[in-house]
């Protein structure tokens, strides 16, 4: 991410992705880190090097393959703790017709890492195994 490279979080639930990319800018120093946090549409590489995606978002085909990462995060929506589960089409920490929000609690989130063309790494994170 130093030298001109590209993160792009992709996926459904906006909250996970924001949650996400933060959680890996803080890794770096932070001059080293421009984002956006979440976007319908794919930015160039030069506008961001950590960029937040929705899962419908096209990411050209033209691009470089060996200047970006793509980590695609997918989720088991269904709540534990009868905690609510996203908040689809809402900014993060936001709650529809005045109901009061609630942390994001899911039994698994799936990583799934796409380094250049082929298939890198999946990791399933069961909130259950811990």
């Amino acid at each position: 991410m130093l030298i001109g490279n590209q993160l792009i979080v992709r996926g459904e639930c906006e909250e996970i992705v924001i949650s996400v990319l933060f959680s890996l800018a803080y890794l770096l120093p932070r001059d080293c880190c421009t984002m956006v946090p979440y976007s319908h549409i794919y930015r160039e590489r030069w506008e961001c090097n950590f960029l937040g995606l929705s899962a419908d978002a096209e990411i050209p085909a033209t691009l470089d393959h060996g200047s970006h990462v793509i980590l695609d995060v997918k989720y088991n929506p269904k709540p534990i703790h009868k905690k609510k589960a996203c908040n689809h089409g809402n900014p993060p920490n936001s709650a529809p017709s005045g109901e009061r929000s609630t942390p994001l609690i899911c039994e698994d989130i799936t990583l799934r890492v796409f380094k250049s063309k082929h298939h890198f790494q999946r990791s399933t994170f069961n909130r259950t195994q811990r």
